[in-house]
């Protein structure tokens, strides 16, 4: 009888286990936490989806139970990337905008340079027009003739008063001192190769430029 009534136990007893088996097995995600984590199936686990703070962690079921892992922010990766390449693109528009200026400023020199060239032709052209005119203008030398029916004492005295009228005309006459045509020849090789050493630098800077864009 008592055989019996143990047979009789045992087959509901089993099925109860067989029934918990199966709802251990069915849970095939970790605890949701009232709906704050949202989960999707993977080959190998879930994917859980934070709903309040945006983050992804990836889980899989051990002997021990579920354990998730975060997974890198591939969003903030991105932007971090796109912040380092904004400020690339800024400090190179900075430095192409100091170029330009730098290349302003040069063509403003090399135009003044011309400028000033061109008044140096001018005005040697001025001053040698001048010096022919003067030269010119100029009265052939005269020659006295000899003093007749005098002595000595007096064409000495004659002599002294020419000195004299001479030193005062010299005091009263303004002398301008023209350059010659060697200083003249001189400025102009300063001038020309201060004109090429400003040429082979706006050069080189236009070639570092076009190296760095």
């Amino acid at each position: 009888m008592r055989l019996r009534s143990a047979a009789l136990l045992a087959g509901p007893l089993a099925c109860l286990g067989l029934w918990s088996g199966g709802a251990v097995a069915a849970q095939a995600t970790p605890d949701s936490e009232n709906g704050r984590y949202s989960f999707q199936q993977t080959v190998d686990g879930v994917l859980r989806l934070d709903t309040r703070t945006g983050r992804i962690a990836s889980c899989h079921n051990r002997i021990t139970g579920w354990a998730c892992y975060a997974v890198p922010d591939e969003r903030a990766a991105l932007d971090a990337e796109i912040g380092r390449l904004q400020q690339e693109n800024t400090a190179l528009k900075d430095s192409l905008k100091k170029v330009a200026d730098e290349q302003a400023r040069f063509d403003r020199d090399i135009a003044a340079l011309k400028e000033a060239h061109a008044r140096l032709d001018a005005e040697r052209m001025r001053l040698q027009g001048e010096l022919d005119k003067r030269a010119l203008a100029a009265p052939e030398p005269k020659i006295d003739a000899p003093l007749a029916k005098e002595d000595s004492q007096q064409r000495g005295v004659a002599r002294e008063t020419q000195r004299e009228a001479a030193k005062g005309d010299k005091a009263n006459k303004l002398e301008l001192q023209l350059p010659d045509d060697r200083d003249v020849d001189r400025a102009l090789a300063f001038l020309e190769r201060a004109w090429r050493r400003l040429i082979d630098m706006a050069n080189r800077m236009q070639k570092d430029v076009s190296g760095k864009i």
